[in-house]
């Protein structure tokens, strides 16, 4: 298995590699674009294209790669985010109540939406419904820390999980 990569416009790059269908036999053709470096930097960073083309193909060849699934909210917040809160040795409570408002408030609402389509709008519509029905002061408090806390680590869940909402190889 080859892929290529290609310069779709000056400065930026896209990688393409084919898989083959084990069922059916098709090959199909796969992109991820974006990225500002073709080549690796010295050290290498890990944010060329020739680096992420390199781990997809061998990923493919030995059988492991699978297709990125986008992420929704739930899986974001409960699968990626909430695992590096609890390694950062907070407070029980802290972790307890993150927990508590991702379950009880966020997920309900928002849960479903995937990440990458995730709006300002969305928010301030969670927000708002919750302070006409929500009548707990630790509501309230609960969502003003979280967001924050979401917020602040937010370009660590990109890195993890891309800046389209779906998982990295």
């Amino acid at each position: 298995m080859q892929g290529f990569i290609r310069e779709r416009r000056p400065g930026r790059y896209t990688v393409y590699w084919e898989t083959q269908d084990m069922a059916t036999g098709a090959r199909r053709q796969h992109t991820r674009s974006g990225f500002t470096r073709k080549e690796p930097a010295r050290p290498p960073k890990g944010d060329s294209a020739r680096e992420f083309l390199n781990v997809v193909v061998g990923k493919v060849t030995s059988g492991d790669w699978k297709k990125d699934q986008p992420l929704t909210v739930k899986e974001l917040l409960e699968d990626h985010w909430l695992p590096a809160q609890r390694s950062r040795n907070l407070r029980p409570t802290t972790l307890s109540q993150y927990d508590d408002v991702i379950r009880a408030w966020i997920v309900p609402h928002v849960g479903a939406v995937r990440a990458s389509a995730l709006t300002p709008k969305n928010v301030q519509a969670l927000v708002d419904k919750l302070r006409t029905t929500e009548t707990s002061q630790g509501a309230e408090r609960a969502l003003g820390t979280l967001p924050a806390a979401c917020c602040r680590d937010a370009e660590e869940c990109i890195q993890v999980c891309g800046r389209d909402g779906t998982s990295q190889p």
